[in-house]
Protein backbone atom coordinates (compact mmCIF):
# COMPACT_ATOMS: atom_id res chain seq x y z
CA UNK A 1 0.00 0.00 0.00
CA UNK A 2 2.87 2.21 0.77
CA UNK A 3 4.27 2.16 -3.06
CA UNK A 4 0.72 3.13 -4.34
CA UNK A 5 0.32 6.90 -5.42
CA UNK A 6 -2.69 6.53 -5.10
CA UNK A 7 -5.07 4.46 -2.74
CA UNK A 8 -8.31 4.56 -4.95
CA UNK A 9 -6.38 3.06 -7.34
CA UNK A 10 -6.55 0.07 -5.47
CA UNK A 11 -9.98 -2.00 -6.47
CA UNK A 12 -11.05 -5.44 -4.05
CA UNK A 13 -12.95 -8.35 -5.28
CA UNK A 14 -14.81 -10.83 -3.37
CA UNK A 15 -16.45 -14.05 -4.27
CA UNK A 16 -20.05 -14.86 -2.84
CA UNK A 17 -19.83 -16.27 0.97
CA UNK A 18 -17.15 -14.43 3.07
CA UNK A 19 -15.42 -13.07 0.15
CA UNK A 20 -17.67 -9.96 -0.16
CA UNK A 21 -18.16 -9.58 3.18
CA UNK A 22 -14.29 -9.65 3.95
CA UNK A 23 -13.54 -7.11 0.89
CA UNK A 24 -15.75 -4.62 2.36
CA UNK A 25 -14.56 -4.67 5.16
CA UNK A 26 -11.00 -4.58 4.44
CA UNK A 27 -11.94 -1.42 2.12
CA UNK A 28 -13.41 -0.25 5.10
CA UNK A 29 -10.12 -0.47 7.40
CA UNK A 30 -7.86 0.86 4.61
CA UNK A 31 -10.41 4.17 3.78
CA UNK A 32 -10.28 4.73 7.42
CA UNK A 33 -6.25 4.22 7.61
CA UNK A 34 -5.87 6.35 3.88
CA UNK A 35 -8.31 8.97 4.26
CA UNK A 36 -9.35 7.88 0.31
CA UNK A 37 -12.20 5.57 -0.82
CA UNK A 38 -11.09 2.73 -2.16
CA UNK A 39 -13.34 0.71 -4.52
CA UNK A 40 -14.74 -3.26 -3.75
CA UNK A 41 -17.40 -5.61 -5.30
CA UNK A 42 -18.35 -8.87 -5.96
CA UNK A 43 -17.13 -11.37 -8.43
CA UNK A 44 -19.51 -14.34 -8.95
CA UNK A 45 -17.50 -17.17 -10.96
CA UNK A 46 -20.88 -19.35 -11.59
CA UNK A 47 -21.40 -16.17 -14.04
CA UNK A 48 -18.22 -16.02 -15.28
CA UNK A 49 -18.17 -19.97 -16.08
CA UNK A 50 -21.68 -19.34 -17.94
CA UNK A 51 -20.14 -16.92 -19.95
CA UNK A 52 -16.97 -18.73 -20.55
CA UNK A 53 -19.18 -22.01 -21.56
CA UNK A 54 -21.45 -20.00 -23.79
CA UNK A 55 -18.38 -17.74 -25.19
CA UNK A 56 -17.20 -22.04 -25.99
CA UNK A 57 -19.87 -23.59 -27.31
CA UNK A 58 -20.52 -20.44 -29.85
CA UNK A 59 -16.78 -20.96 -31.27
CA UNK A 60 -17.29 -24.69 -31.27
CA UNK A 61 -20.79 -24.57 -33.18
Amino acid sequence: MEKLPKISALLLFGIPTRGVYLSKLLANYLEEFSGQPVENGCLDPILIEMILRGLLLALIN
